[in-house]
């Protein structure tokens, strides 16, 4: 799933790159780090129906819900 989410948001406006980490002490914790242009982009792609439907699969086998934090570069 994490493929398929990584293809989808490859081929939207803003785009730059994803990195997937999973914990040390735990490895079924993961971080997934996405870089975009804009805060707009970001907006836009996870509200779309395919990031919509992703999050609906995500649910269905995680404990808890997704936590999204949106982080700037640098000092700023």
């Amino acid at each position: 799933m994490l493929i398929q989410a990584r293809s989808n948001a490859m081929r939207e406006k803003g785009y730059i790159f994803s990195e997937t980490l999973a914990s040390m002490d735990n490895p079924a914790k993961k971080v997934v780090l996405t870089m975009w242009q804009t805060k707009e982009d970001w907006e836009s792609y996870k509200n779309s129906p395919a990031r919509q439907e992703n999050e609906r699969k995500y649910s269905e086998i995680l404990e808890g819900e997704t936590e999204y934090e949106v982080f700037s570069m640098g000092m700023g």
